[in-house]
Protein backbone atom coordinates (compact mmCIF):
# COMPACT_ATOMS: atom_id res chain seq x y z
CA UNK A 1 0.00 0.00 0.00
CA UNK A 2 2.82 2.27 0.98
CA UNK A 3 4.83 2.18 -2.04
CA UNK A 4 1.45 2.56 -4.35
CA UNK A 5 0.58 5.52 -2.65
CA UNK A 6 3.71 6.55 -2.92
CA UNK A 7 4.03 6.00 -6.43
CA UNK A 8 0.96 7.59 -6.89
CA UNK A 9 1.36 10.63 -5.43
CA UNK A 10 5.19 10.88 -7.26
CA UNK A 11 3.12 10.74 -10.42
CA UNK A 12 0.74 13.37 -9.68
CA UNK A 13 3.17 16.07 -8.28
CA UNK A 14 5.15 15.58 -11.11
CA UNK A 15 2.56 15.20 -13.87
CA UNK A 16 2.68 17.85 -16.66
CA UNK A 17 0.19 16.48 -18.86
CA UNK A 18 -2.18 15.72 -16.00
CA UNK A 19 -3.69 12.62 -16.83
CA UNK A 20 -1.99 10.76 -14.15
CA UNK A 21 -0.38 7.90 -16.37
CA UNK A 22 2.88 6.78 -16.09
CA UNK A 23 4.73 6.15 -19.28
CA UNK A 24 7.90 4.72 -18.85
CA UNK A 25 10.26 5.63 -21.73
CA UNK A 26 9.27 9.28 -20.99
CA UNK A 27 11.56 11.90 -19.14
CA UNK A 28 8.40 12.07 -16.76
CA UNK A 29 8.75 8.22 -15.81
CA UNK A 30 13.02 9.59 -15.00
CA UNK A 31 11.99 12.65 -12.49
CA UNK A 32 9.34 9.89 -10.74
CA UNK A 33 12.24 7.37 -10.57
CA UNK A 34 14.39 10.14 -9.21
CA UNK A 35 11.67 11.42 -6.94
CA UNK A 36 11.63 7.91 -5.15
CA UNK A 37 15.04 6.89 -5.34
CA UNK A 38 15.11 4.25 -7.56
CA UNK A 39 18.31 3.77 -9.33
CA UNK A 40 18.96 1.90 -12.77
CA UNK A 41 20.75 -1.63 -12.47
CA UNK A 42 23.48 -3.18 -14.69
CA UNK A 43 20.75 -4.67 -16.46
CA UNK A 44 17.78 -2.69 -16.19
CA UNK A 45 16.90 1.39 -16.32
CA UNK A 46 15.52 3.26 -13.67
CA UNK A 47 12.19 3.15 -15.20
CA UNK A 48 12.26 -0.86 -15.41
CA UNK A 49 13.35 -1.11 -12.47
CA UNK A 50 10.14 0.86 -10.74
CA UNK A 51 7.97 -1.37 -13.66
CA UNK A 52 9.39 -4.66 -12.05
CA UNK A 53 8.65 -3.47 -8.86
CA UNK A 54 5.62 -1.91 -9.70
CA UNK A 55 4.61 -5.46 -11.03
CA UNK A 56 5.52 -7.71 -8.06
CA UNK A 57 3.59 -5.42 -5.59
CA UNK A 58 0.40 -5.62 -7.66
CA UNK A 59 0.77 -9.44 -8.28
CA UNK A 60 1.17 -9.56 -4.72
CA UNK A 61 -2.19 -7.38 -4.17
CA UNK A 62 -4.41 -9.55 -6.38
CA UNK A 63 -2.74 -12.49 -5.10
CA UNK A 64 -3.71 -11.47 -0.81
CA UNK A 65 -7.60 -10.52 -2.45
CA UNK A 66 -8.04 -13.23 -4.26
CA UNK A 67 -7.12 -15.49 -1.28
CA UNK A 68 -9.37 -13.31 1.02
CA UNK A 69 -12.22 -12.32 -1.12
CA UNK A 70 -12.04 -14.76 -3.94
CA UNK A 71 -11.14 -15.01 -7.93
CA UNK A 72 -13.30 -11.69 -9.63
CA UNK A 73 -15.66 -13.95 -12.14
CA UNK A 74 -14.66 -15.16 -15.35
CA UNK A 75 -15.42 -11.93 -17.76
CA UNK A 76 -16.52 -14.87 -20.94
CA UNK A 77 -19.41 -15.68 -18.28
CA UNK A 78 -22.72 -13.62 -18.51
Amino acid sequence: YTFLRTLEQAIRLLDEAGDGSLHLRSRHAERVCRQLGVRARADATASEVLAATYRAHTTRVRAIFERHVGAPPDEASP
